[in-house]
């Protein structure tokens, strides 16, 4: 059996789904500025906790990604102790941020054993996600006025005030 039109969730054309448009907009645009105000403290805290270190970049892992190729450095640093770790990251990127050979700086933390390379730090703490969010949240905004000023207007034309 097909849902009615009073069901809780109503199928909606996409003209009555566009009608909310600006309110997602909103929505996810407020999202994206806590996400990646979220990145950012996690970046600084990150950096709080950890002493700078030198690395080479010892191999670049490459897989493909959808269509594209991807690419994880394999990160070799010296310990105070003088033995050797590898760190091979999560996140896989493109274009190639290091290339296989390169001595690089970057952050260890030794509470987390966790390596970052500045330039990759650098990369999560652009404020890429803030940005885009503070965008979408204009642009609903935006959109939220014109569709109001078209209801006032509406309205104004109704009134017996202009007949």
């Amino acid at each position: 059996m097909a849902p009615s039109r009073n069901s809780f969730f109503p199928p909606l054309t996409f003209r009555e789904m566009l009608q909310y448009f600006p309110e997602a907009a909103i929505c996810i645009g407020l999202l994206l500025v806590v996400w990646g105000l979220y990145v950012e403290y996690e970046a600084g805290a990150f950096v709080d906790k950890a002493r700078k270190v030198d690395a080479i970049v010892v191999q670049v892992d490459s897989k493909l990604h959808d269509g594209r190729r991807t690419y994880r450095p394999v990160f070799e640093i010296e310990l105070a102790d003088g033995s050797r770790k590898r760190f091979a990251g999560n996140i896989w990127r493109s274009p190639m941020p290091h290339g296989e050979g390169e001595a690089v700086d970057g952050w260890y933390s030794e509470t987390s054993g966790e390596f970052r390379s500045d330039k990759m730090l650098a990369l999560d703490r652009e404020l890429f996600l803030v940005r885009h969010g503070i965008s979408a949240i204009l642009l609903g905004s935006l959109l939220l006025l014109v569709k109001k000023r078209k209801t006032i207007v509406k309205r104004i034309k109704q009134s017996r005030f202009l007949n």
